[in-house]
């Protein structure tokens, strides 16, 4: 999910963009994206330029659940910012 949120924001996501974002191969991406439409979290719209390209985009509930896991890490690392000093 933060793959594809990662890419700007007036750029339509393939799966082929996914796959060299995450480095794997196009079968092991569409195998991902399958997964995360059955979790609800990436819904599929077909490309208006490509009728062979889908566009991805990521649901309201990937985007708060995004949002409540970036929450969580930035409280943890301002839990734990004194320790990381020390090993700075």
């Amino acid at each position: 999910m933060l793959a594809i949120k990662g890419f700007p924001e007036d750029r339509k996501v393939t799966i082929g963009d996914l796959a060299k974002r995450l480095l794997i191969r196009h079968h092991s991406a569409v195998e991902l994206v399958n997964r995360l439409v059955e979790a609800g979290l990436v819904q599929r719209e077909p490309s208006p330029d490509d009728n062979r390209q889908v566009i991805l985009e990521l649901t309201e509930l990937a985007n708060q659940d995004l949002a409540e896991l970036s929450a969580a890490h930035l409280e943890e690392l301002t839990r734990i910012r004194p320790l990381l000093g020390d090993f700075l």
